[in-house]
């Protein structure tokens, strides 16, 4: 049937592909081009993140084109995505093997943290399987976005809760407003149930659940789903980017030595967490330094207390600060907000630990 919109032109309606209670989507061509085209209900107030990506593109995030609207409903018109959902995958192989989660995952993280960058920030709130497609390139592509809101400062939560429960992060639910972090936490549920095929059980320790799947979840994840699914979001990652870092770290370990103790080795050692050239070889000069310093701290005359401590336990903390030795910096105050901080903090432990090594000489 021909139909025509405005700002979009004409159009075939080929078939309808879903149906829900609030929206219609058509399979459609245009020009021998296949599109997809939704229609909303304006009263379901699921459709007004798709007006904010008309001018962005990525290449996990399938692109819309046009958005109109009447009184009663809103037509989105968007990419059509060949392949399947990730949620049919899982309907079908049961869960994903830890390569296969840390590929899909990395992807939609690399898409979601495209929308945190924007100014102001794009809030997703409805990260789930039946939302993210899996194309014929082996590409990863969120396709359903109208539950995307902009971050407000100051706002004490949103104005509509939206997104699905059992993928919803506590705040989410109307004690404050979303952000980056609720992203994180959808992330997190995600990521459980790829490796598990179940959904994570609200209201049990998670620490529990993940015990009792402890063979298809790797001990060196369990600790970033703990941290992504903090009730706090002060607990959780503080951003993408930082919860990407990770993914790439615990997938390299896999691409190299497939999850071994040599590559747990690897992962924790800073300077060697990555294929970085220059970083190896910044991390081996340091380690040089290091026990340099360490050799000239146990021969330092003194046998008090203070000086023991300075010699045998200083060198192992200041070491511990800056390459952040299994994510201490989390732990620490002001440690996380940005590299000038850090920087100026490690200088100031290094200053004091001078004084406190030259007083203790006078002891």
């Amino acid at each position: 049937m021909e139909q025509f919109a405005a700002g979009f032109g004409s159009y075939e309606r080929l078939c309808a592909l879903a149906e829900t209670a609030n929206s219609t989507v058509f399979l459609i061509r245009k020009q021998k081009r296949l599109y997809v085209e939704k229609i909303i209900e304006k009263a379901s107030m699921n459709y007004e993140g798709y007006k904010e990506l008309i001018h962005l593109r990525h290449p996990n995030i399938a692109d819309v084109y046009q958005v109109l609207e009447n009184e009663r409903e809103v037509y989105v018109f968007q990419q059509y995505i060949s392949g399947r959902t990730l949620a049919e995958m899982l309907l079908q192989k049961g869960l994903f093997s830890m390569e296969e989660m840390l590929d899909y995952t990395i992807q939609i993280c690399d898409a979601i943290a495209f929308l945190h960058k924007q100014n102001p920030p794009l809030i997703h709130r409805d990260i789930k399987p039946s939302n993210i497609m899996y194309t014929e390139h082996k590409e990863i592509k969120l396709v359903d976005l109208g539950t995307i809101r902009s971050f407000k400062d100051h706002a004490p939560k949103d104005t509509v809760c939206l997104g699905t429960p059992e993928y919803a992060a506590p705040e989410q639910f109307g004690y404050a407003q979303t952000d980056n972090r609720s992203d994180i936490y959808a992330i997190g549920i995600l990521c459980y149930q790829f490796l598990t095929g179940k959904e994570i059980i609200k209201g049990r320790s998670l620490s529990e659940q993940i015990a009792e799947n402890r063979e298809t979840i790797p001990k060196i994840f369990s600790r970033v789903l703990l941290r992504c699914c903090a009730f706090d979001p002060k607990n959780r990652f503080a951003s993408m980017p930082q919860l990407l870092m990770e993914l790439r770290r615990i997938q390299l370990i896999y691409k190299r030595k497939g999850g071994t103790l040599w590559g747990r080795i690897l992962y924790a050692t800073p300077g060697f967490r990555t294929d970085t050239l220059w970083k190896q070889i910044i991390a081996v000069f340091g380690y040089l330094l290091m026990a340099l310093w360490f050799l000239l701290m146990i021969t330092t005359p003194g046998h008090n207390p203070i000086a023991i401590f300075n010699r045998y336990f200083v060198p192992l903390i200041f070491w511990a600060l800056a390459t952040n030795f299994l994510d201490v910096w989390q732990y620490i105050p002001f440690f996380q907000k940005n590299i000038v901080t850090r920087i100026l903090l490690i200088i100031l432990f290094f200053v004091c630990d001078i004084l406190i090594s030259a007083w203790s000489l006078l002891l």
